[in-house]
This record gives C-alpha cells, sequence and structure tokens, in this order.
C-alpha cells in the first residue's frame, strides 16, 4: 500500500498523525520527542530473507525447483523491529550454522535487503544508505560497494562460502573504482568517494576474523580522514555530507581508543574548524571529547606512564556530566523480573526506545569503566610502593594511605555498579519472542564489552560468567565467529582481540 507519511512514534503506535510542524499532537499528547516526518518517496526497504528462506525450503520439501519470480523483492517500508534472516529460521530442523540454499538470480536482493534492513540498522549507515542506493551516481565505484557489504554480511550470516566470493570479487572491483575517484581531483571531494572508503573499511571489519590487528579497518579509516582534510568547508553544506564527517570523526576515535595512541592533534584542529557546522546535540558529538581524553589515557596506560589516578577521576567526572546532558527521550527504564526476558542479569534488564540508545549509554559505560580499571590498578600499585624508599614516584598527587585505600575501594564498587548496568542492557538487543527471542544482527555491537567484561578479573564472577555465555549466544545466533573466538579466549585466559570496531559499526 502507499508508504506512511506519520513520524516514527505514530507509525509504530499505529495511531492517525496530523503532521504538524515541529511535532505532531499526538507526541505532545503522550510526551516524547517527535522524530519528524520522512519523504514518502524515498526508496524504502524490507528484509525479506525468511520470507525467501521459508518459501525456498517448502519448494525443497516438495521436490520442486525455485519457482520464484522478482516478486519476492520488496522496496517498502523499514521497520523498527529487525528480522532474523533464513539461517535462523529454519523449518527443516537444520543447525543455524547451515546455510539455506537461495536461488541464484534472488541473492543479490536478499543479500542487499538483509543488509539495509537489519545490519546497517542503529549503525552511522543508517541515516542516509538506504536512500542512496536508488539515486543515480556519480561515480562507478558507490554500488560495488555497497555490495561487497551487502555480500559479505550476508555470507557471514549464512556461512555460505559462495556469497562471500561474490563479496571479495564486489570488494576488488570497488577498490578499482574507488581509487580512479581518488586520482581525479573532483571525484575525490564527492560524498559517495568518502561513503565507498567507509564501506570498504566495513567490509575489512566483517571479514577480520581475528589473530591480527584489524590493520584494513584502520587504513581505510586514516584515509577517509584525509579526504575530510581535503573536502574542507564544502563538505558541511548537505546534511548527508554532515553526517559523514561526524562518522568518519568516531572513527578515527574509536581507531585511535583501539590502537592505544592518542587523537592527533591536527585532527583535533579539525573538528574545531568543523564544530560550528554540527549538530551539537548528536551524541557522537556531545561524546566526541570525552572519547580523545580516553585515547590518551589509555595511551599512557600503555606506555607505563604512572600516578594516572587523577587523570582518570577527570575523565569519569565528564562523562558523569554528559549522561546529565543526554535527551530524556534516550533514557532507560528498568524492568523487574516478573515481565523480563530470559537474558534480565539480576532478574531485571533495561528498556530503551531504540538500540542506538543503548549503544550511546554502554559507550559511556565502557568508557566509566576502562577509568576505574585505570584507577583500582594505579593506586593498589601506590599501595605497594608508597612506603618503600626510592618508591614515592607512585604518590605525587595522592599520598596519604587512607586515600589510596578509598580510592581503590570506590573503583571497586563503580565497576560492580557498570557491570550491572551493562549487563541489563544485553536484552534490548534481542528479537521479539514472536520471532524467536534471538539475538538481532546489530547485537554484534556486544562482542566489545562483553570481552572487555569477562576478561577483567576485576569483574565480578558471576557477571564474567553472564558475559561468557552472552558471547557464545550471539555467536551462534548471529553465525559470528568473532564472538565464538572472544568466548574462547576469555575461558581460555588467552590475549583477547580487541573487538572495538565491531562496536561502532
Amino acid at each position: 500500500g502507499r508508504p506512511s507519511a506519520a513520524c516514527q512514534p505514530c507509525r509504530i503506535s499505529r495511531l492517525k498523525c496530523d503532521q504538524k510542524t515541529p511535532t505532531c499532537t499526538q507526541c505532545i499528547r503522550k510526551r516524547i520527542t517527535c522524530s519528524g516526518y520522512r519523504d514518502v518517496s524515498a526508496p524504502r526497504w524490507r528484509d525479506e530473507t525468511s520470507r525467501v528462506g521459508h518459501k525456498v525450503q517448502r519448494a525443497k520439501q516438495k521436490g520442486s525447483h525455485f519457482g520464484l519470480d522478482h516478486s519476492t523483492r520488496s522496496h517498502a517500508q523499514i521497520q523498527d523491529t529487525k528480522t532474523g534472516v533464513a539461517s535462523s529460521h529454519r523449518q527443516d530442523g537444520g543447525s543455524p550454522h547451515s546455510p539455506v540454499a537461495l536461488p541464484p538470480q534472488h541473492l543479490k536482493d536478499v543479500a542487499l535487503d538483509f543488509f539495509m534492513c537489519s545490519f546497517i540498522y542503529a549503525s552511522p549507515f543508517e541515516p542516509y544508505l538506504p536512500q542512496l542506493y536508488g539515486m543515480k551516481h556519480s561515480t562507478q565505484a558507490i554500488l560495488p560497494a555497497i555490495h561487497a557489504a551487502a555480500f559479505a554480511t550476508f555470507a557471514q550470516r549464512t556461512r555460505d562460502g559462495n556469497l562471500m566470493k561474490k563479496a571479495r570479487s564486489n570488494y576488488s572491483n570497488a577498490l578499482l573504482h574507488t581509487n580512479k575517484s581518488l586520482s581525479s581531483p573532483r571525484n575525490a571531494l564527492l560524498d559517495e568517494t568518502l561513503i565507498c572508503v567507509l564501506l570498504l573499511g566495513l567490509f575489512e571489519a566483517v571479514v577480520f576474523k581475528g589473530g591480527q590487528s584489524p590493520e584494513g579497518w584502520t587504513a581505510h579509516t586514516l584515509g577517509a580522514v584525509q579526504l575530510l582534510r581535503l573536502r574542507g568547508a564544502d563538505q558541511f553544506r548537505s546534511k548527508t555530507a554532515r553526517q559523514l564527517f561526524t562518522q568518519t570523526i568516531t572513527n578515527i576515535r574509536t581507531s585511535c581508543i583501539q590502537r592505544r595512541v592518542p587523537v592527533p592533534q591536527e585532527f583535533l584542529d579539525l573538528v574545531k574548524e568543523a564544530s560550528p557546522f554540527l549538530d551539537s546535540g548528536h551524541p557522537c558529538i556531545q561524546i566526541g571529547p570525552i572519547l580523545d581524553q580516553a585515547a590518551t589515557l589509555r595511551s599512557r596506560v600503555a606506555a607505563g606512564t604512572v600516578d594516572l589516578i587523577d587523570a582518570a577521576l577527570e575523565v569519569d567526572q565528564g562523562a558523569i556530566a554528559l549522561c546529565e546532558l543526554i535527551e530524556p527521550n534516550m533514557k532507560f527504564t528498568p524492568k523487574t523480573s516478573e515481565i523480563s526476558s530470559k537474558w534480565a542479569y539480576l532478574t531485571m534488564e533495561y528498556h530503551y526506545l531504540t538500540r542506538r540508545h543503548a549503544k550511546v549509554w554502554n559507550t559511556i559505560r565502557m568508557i566509566r569503566m576502562f577509568m576505574h580499571i585505570t584507577i583500582w590498578v594505579h593506586s593498589s600499585l601506590s599501595l605497594q610502593r608508597t612506603f618503600q624508599p626510592g618508591e614515592t614516584e607512585y604518590c605525587s598527587a595522592v599520598d596519604s594511605y587512607e586515600e589510596l585505600l578509598h580510592y581503590r575501594n570506590m573503583a571497586a564498587k563503580k565497576l560492580l555498579e557498570l557491570e550491572t548496568d551493562l549487563l541489563r542492557s544485553v536484552s534490548c538487543f534481542l528479537e521479539p519472542q514472536s520471532l524467536g527471542g534471538k539475538f538481532c544482527t546489530s547485537a554484534r555491537c556486544l562482542i566489545w564489552p562483553l570481552t572487555v567484561l569477562a576478561h577483567s578479573e576485576l569483574n565480578s564472577p558471576s557477571a564474567r560468567k553472564y558475559a561468557v555465555s552472552c558471547l557464545y549466544q550471539i555467536g551462534e545466533d548471529l553465525n559470528m565467529e568473532q564472538a565464538i573466538a572472544a568466548a574462547k579466549m576469555t575461558r581460555e585466559m588467552n590475549h583477547h582481540e580487541d573487538w572495538l570496531h565491531l562496536y561502532h559499526l
């Protein structure tokens, strides 16, 4: 039927929306933030992978051929509750890791539907990529770049080697045309060229299996920053360009934290110059300075710098202040055990309006968790060395035994609170029970915080056990080898990979 022009809250609640600006009457009555109104002429996607998979299975059971036509392809409205794919809804009793055979002529369509509807949901690509696909393109790189990411993500979900071959073929094609665009002074400044670089980085993150640093993703991230410098002030003229800038600067901050290096000063200068053009209320912009401080502190820890208690406390206070700036509609609501899911932690879970909001909160929690781990470690070192001759350098800022003991006990208490809050957000990344209650695709963002939590001996045994169980379940539900590898590394107490890039993507 005709797509609805109502705001998102009214569409979800199936209410009649009067479409008044700046907010509709229904949202005023319910005292919630109105999300605004979409362009009904823009292309929209619906995830058809489950329905196509079921149809294929029925055809196989009857012994018939795939008799599917192009009507299985849908460009309907994106749904807020993202469904699973064929591999998660097998009707023949097979293993969830086994790929479901799909007709070759529909592989690209189904992979695109999965990518646009499920994978990029709650990611930085969601606001602009689905609309971009149906537009006229200025370069030859954009379509193979999208197809490479779509085939790679769908191949990962279905564990289909043939799909991954298609993904790599499209990746090679996209890389070739992207390099041609970068060599052209005019094409290098296009939004599509920057999008291609970001998509190539996404591809590298998806195919990265562990055992080494995600060098491919890092290289594309650094390349994207160079493009920001070339694009200059003109890049802020459109909404999409501003979204791309925000996504890229978040990528580089993520990369710096992951590589344990401080954010380069020239990058900070670039962000400062761009600040008048950016949305100061956007969560990524608000949290940016805290990420910069966290990257600097993590680099100092990696370099063996001592006496970091005051620095960690300062970053933690900044993170707490940031929580006060979060808009009311992004707050979470606790649910008790009577109405919570099986993945509720300590009989309670937190409900968020969107999974994107849960990611923002978990980002703040992870920053604070790292700060309090630093405080605990450095206060413990100071307590051990304070009164030993020649070992006073650890106590230049706090040299009282009672003061050091207070900081260590406070850090231990805060870590328990943060681990509880983080684990109570896990159920937000589950599909509805009507769809099986499995982890949704965006649950990949849980791999990094769960791995950090499970690996740290400062966290409680119950939390670490719960985190490992979640990792195994995410790996099973999403066919993600990274989650299984993270769980095994944690249980075997091996050096764990830093999966931070999966959190942001």
